[in-house]
């Protein structure tokens, strides 16, 4: 970033390759996107790339601020500039095993070095910046910022006719009442343990299982559960991918949303769920108690009586879920970044 004439502020956003056509028209005036791929870019991992290429753009910018919307920040910026950066969760210290091999060299190279050296440390939640402050105690930026929101105007409540409904539904397989599931298959997700429930679920309710996001399951450990001889095969679908659109409407049409992960910096499906008006059952632990505990049901603890219970009283329509109206005072974009302003203008 840069200021300009009228206290205006410039947005330069850097990229390694050319953007997608669809982010194309997105920008309001003020923000230039600049492509500044690195010679042999394909042959080489982003790190290089962000390494070599982000202090020479800053310097020829002339950049007052430096914002990375990952804890990220590389050698040689000048010292004048401002280093802002965006740190969702731990995951890098307290799960590193869970991680990609050269994700964990990575952040080896730069987690710890950015979160000390930076001006201001932006968390997505308040479990997020409590964690930072145990972990470094000795760093540059006291004062740690606190916000984080999902695109409201996309993910929400609307009306839904039986075309798209029974189109989704045929699409995926699904035939009634569904557990909507939406995350990777990181171990940190436990995704075993919810599908551990299914087998009594689906025998008590006929009630199914449609997992998004869960790209390549058939070469991992989850294939080894669901092709059990005793694991009812039509209990449980998966989805993969799935672009916005068809993902709200899911949110919109699902029984319920569940999360058994583990940790979680913030819990972006749960929020996205409940601004669509879907229940979401998620655990007691982590900044997920931040995001659902008032506007759904946390369970503490791992007894699958427990979460069979919760989820089968919300497939017979008796669990009551708090009105969610006030979620859009507390996760208002417009308020959070004037918020952020007014901190970075002390």
């Amino acid at each position: 970033m840069s200021k300009v004439g009228g206290g205006n502020i410039k947005i330069y956003i850097l990229i390694p390759k050319p953007l997608h056509h669809s982010l194309s028209t997105i920008f309001p005036p003020n923000v230039q996107i600049i492509e500044c791929p690195l010679l042999f870019m394909k042959f080489l991992p982003r790190l290089v790339w962000f390494l070599v290429m982000m202090p020479i753009m800053l310097r020829r910018l002339n950049a007052d601020v430096y914002y990375s919307p990952t804890p990220s920040i590389p050698l040689g910026i000048p010292s004048r500039i401002v280093k802002i950066i965006t740190i969702h969760d731990v995951v890098s210290i307290e799960y590193a095993k869970t991680m990609k091999l050269n994700n964990r060299i990575s952040s080896f190279l730069i987690f710890n070095r950015s979160v000390k050296q930076a001006d201001l440390i932006w968390a997505n939640s308040y479990y997020t910046k409590g964690k930072i402050e145990d972990y470094f105690p000795e760093r540059k930026c006291k004062t740690i910022f606190v916000g984080c929101s999902i695109d409201t105007a996309v993910f929400k409540k609307r009306e839904v006719d039986s075309v798209e409904s029974i189109s989704v539904r045929e699409k995926y397989g699904i035939r009634d009442k569904f557990i909507l599931f939406v995350g990777s298959l990181e171990p940190r997700k436990n995704l075993s343990f919810l599908l551990g429930l299914m087998p009594e679920l689906y025998l008590k309710t006929e009630i199914q299982l449609l997992i998004v996001g869960a790209k390549g399951w058939k070469n991992s450990g989850i294939s080894n559960i669901v092709n059990e001889p005793s694991y009812p095969k039509t209990s449980t679908c998966f989805a993969g991918y799935v672009d916005v659109e068809e993902l709200v409407l899911l949110y919109n049409i699902a029984t319920c949303f569940v999360s058994t992960s583990l940790n979680e910096g913030f819990g972006m499906p749960q929020l996205e769920a409940l601004f669509c008006g879907c229940p979401v059952i998620s655990p007691h632990n982590s900044a997920m108690i931040e995001v659902v505990k008032d506007y759904g049901i946390t369970i503490d603890g791992w007894d699958k009586t427990e979460w069979i219970r919760a989820i089968t009283e919300c497939a017979n329509g008796k669990s009551s879920f708090v009105n969610i109206d006030n979620l859009l005072q507390k996760y208002n974009w417009e308020t959070i970044i004037q918020r952020l302003f007014l901190l970075i203008e002390k």
